[in-house]
């Protein structure tokens, strides 16, 4: 009882080795790494986020500034509707219910 089963470890070994000797276990993403769709987006996503984090409160309109901060942050579902992210800043992190 608890143990694995011989024929679990048959079948999983195969996949390990595929994980272990293809993949990198540090996660940088540089421009020799090839990514899935899905992978790709995200990291394109979350860079495009950081760029416009990055630029000084300054340099952005005032329209912009002047935007009271969403509650849900960048996790808000509803910052893809245009008059709802047009009326709060979504480049912040989530102050309500978060755990």
């Amino acid at each position: 009882m608890g143990l694995i089963p011989s024929r679990t470890i048959v079948l999983l070994l195969p996949l390990f080795f595929f994980f272990f000797f293809f993949f990198k276990t540090d996660y940088h993403v540089t421009t020799n790494v090839v990514l899935c769709y899905c992978c790709g987006l995200h990291n394109f996503r979350e860079l495009a986020y950081q760029y416009r984090q990055n630029i000084p409160a300054s340099e952005l309109p005032g329209s912009v500034t002047a935007r009271p901060d969403c509650y849900w942050g960048r996790n808000c579902r509803t910052q893809v509707k245009a008059h709802h992210a047009m009326k709060f800043n979504h480049i912040c992190e989530q102050t309500r219910f978060k755990n």
